[in-house]
C-alpha cells in the first residue's frame, strides 16, 4: 500500500554541500546514448537545498491556489480533468465517459501526485513561492507586454474552441493565458541569479549531481530500477521507493523533470556531446541558441545520465535553492 505524505512532508528539502562529481554516462552504462558522452569533472560551489520529492500537486496548489494546475500555460477548467491513459500519455477530456473508463484512462488528481506543467510555470511558481516566503526572487521575467504581444501574433494558427476560449479569458490571467509553442521563446527571455535564496530550477549539473546521490549507479540509487524507481502511471505517488545516498526520491522514473539550461543541439537537432574539459557551475544560459532553438533540457527517465530537450512538453519539476 502506498505511503500517504503530509504538505510539510512533500515540502522537505535536501541540503547538498558543494562538490566535485564525474557527470555523463558510467563506462558499464550499455544504454547510453552519445548525448551523455563523455564522462567529465564538474565542480558546483553553491551549497543548495534540493526538493527531497517532485513537486505535487498539493505543494503546487498549496502556492498557486486550488484549481491552478495547469498545462501548456493554461488553467485546466473546472469541468475539465487530466487523464492518464494505459500509455502513459496525458489527456484532457471534458469528462470522464463510461468509454473513457472503458479505454483505461483514469483521473490523476491525487495530493501526492506529482504536477504536471510547462518549463515556464516552473519559472513562475518559484517566483511566487519565493514571494511568498519573503525570500530574495530568482527569476527576471519580460514584461507582460511582451506576453501580450507573443500572444497576438501567434493566435491566428488555431481556431479550436480551446483556443478561442483562451483568447476569451485572456484579460482573466495574461501571464497563465498563452499558445504552447511560444513557450519556449518566451522562457528564453528569463534570466536568472543564482545567488538569490529563492526557490528556483536546478541546472542540468546540479540535477544530475543530487541523482548520484556521492554515488555511481545507472539509477539514482541503485543498479536495480526496482529498488529506486517507479514507472510513471497514474497510480504513482512520491516517496514509494528507496531513497538516493543524499536521501532524495524518485530522481529515475515516476515523472520526467524540467531543469534549467538551454539545449544546445547540433545540425540535426539532436543534443550536442559534453566536452571533456573540466567544467565549474555550468548553468547552459551562456549557450547560443540556434536559430529557433529555445529549448530546456529535462531529466528524469530512469538512467541517471539520460537527457533529453523540449520547448512545449509537460512535465514535472524539483525545487532547488542557494543558500550561504
Amino acid at each position: 500500500m502506498s505511503k500517504t505524505r503530509t504538505l510539510e512532508e512533500m515540502r522537505e528539502m535536501v541540503e547538498i554541500e558543494p562538490c566535485t562529481f564525474m557527470m555523463g554516462a558510467l563506462d558499464e552504462d550499455e544504454e547510453a546514448n552519445d548525448d551523455e558522452k563523455p564522462r567529465h569533472k564538474v565542480t558546483l560551489t553553491r551549497k543548495v537545498l534540493m526538493g527531497k520529492y517532485p513537486v505535487t500537486q498539493a505543494v503546487w496548489e498549496n502556492v498557486m491556489g486550488t484549481g491552478s494546475q495547469t498545462i501548456f500555460g493554461a488553467q485546466v477548467l473546472e469541468d475539465q480533468q487530466w487523464v492518464m491513459g494505459e500509455d502513459s500519455q496525458i489527456t484532457r477530456v471534458r469528462k470522464l465517459s463510461q468509454d473513457s473508463l472503458e479505454e483505461g484512462y483514469r483521473p490523476f488528481k491525487d495530493s501526492n501526485f506529482p504536477i504536471y506543467v510547462d518549463w515556464l510555470n516552473c519559472i513562475l511558481f518559484c517566483n511566487k513561492l519565493s514571494e511568498k516566503e519573503s525570500l530574495e526572487k530568482v527569476y527576471t521575467i519580460p514584461d507582460l507586454v511582451v506576453f501580450k504581444w507573443l500572444r497576438e501574433e501567434c493566435i491566428h494558427i488555431s481556431s479550436t474552441p480551446y483556443h478561442q476560449e483562451l483568447e476569451e479569458r485572456e484579460e482573466e490571467n495574461p501571464i497563465m493565458f498563452f499558445l504552447q509553442d511560444k513557450i519556449a521563446l518566451l522562457g528564453s527571455q528569463v534570466t536568472q541569479n543564482l545567488n538569490a535564496n529563492g526557490y528556483r530550477l536546478p541546472t542540468e549539473a546540479e540535477w544530475e549531481c543530487a541523482a548520484r546521490g556521492g554515488e555511481y549507479h545507472i539509477y539514482s540509487g541503485s543498479n536495480d530500477f526496482d529498488e529506486v524507481g517507479v514507472v510513471e502511471s497514474s497510480e504513482s505517488t512520491v516517496g514509494q521507493k528507496k531513497a538516493n545516498g543524499f536521501g532524495l526520491y524518485d530522481m529515475s522514473g515516476l515523472i520526467l523533470e524540467w531543469v534549467w539550461d538551454i539545449a544546445e543541439v547540433d545540425e540535426k537537432y539532436h543534443l550536442k556531446k559534453y566536452t571533456k574539459n573540466h567544467r565549474k557551475d555550468p548553468t547552459g544560459d551562456c549557450r547560443k541558441a540556434d536559430a529557433g532553438q529555445y529549448d530546456r533540457i529535462y531529466r528524469g527517465e530512469p538512467r541517471v545520465s539520460w537527457r533529453n530537450y523540449d520547448g512545449m512538453r509537460v512535465m514535472g519539476f524539483r525545487l532547488c535553492r542557494t543558500i550561504h
